[in-house]
């Protein structure tokens, strides 16, 4: 039960790590708005661990062949993807939307004349 609450709180380091401060007013007020900040702040956590995954697994796939060794899984068990070194989280977030709006709306992959401008407003 510990290891599970330890990496639960380390998912909440990194959100807030993401987000300093507290949500303007104008913001908690509504449901639908505190829901979309809630959500947003969800995201970009997930895209964080997801990209420390992709690289924690090139490094440990490193190792492996550099070594010869398979890593031992009790030892791979006890790392997360919350570390947030190296990462700068007060910089500008840019997100290619063109180049993923078919995963993201697939609608709009299907409408050839859809255009992905809208999303960036």
């Amino acid at each position: 039960m510990q290891h599970v609450l330890n990496r639960g709180e380390a998912v909440h380091n990194v959100q807030r790590a993401i987000h300093i401060g507290k949500i303007p007013v104008e913001l908690a007020r509504r449901q639908e708005s505190l829901s979309a900040v809630s959500s947003a702040l969800t995201l970009l956590s997930n895209i964080l661990m997801a990209w420390n995954t992709t690289h924690m697994q090139r490094a440990l796939e490193e190792i492996q062949a550099a070594t010869g060794v398979p890593l031992d899984p009790g030892q791979l068990r006890r790392i997360a993807p919350t570390h947030l070194e190296g990462i700068n989280l007060r910089g500008t977030f840019n997100f290619p939307v063109d180049r993923y709006a078919h995963r993201i709306l697939p609608s709009l992959a299907s409408d050839p004349h859809a255009s992905t401008a809208s999303l960036r407003a």
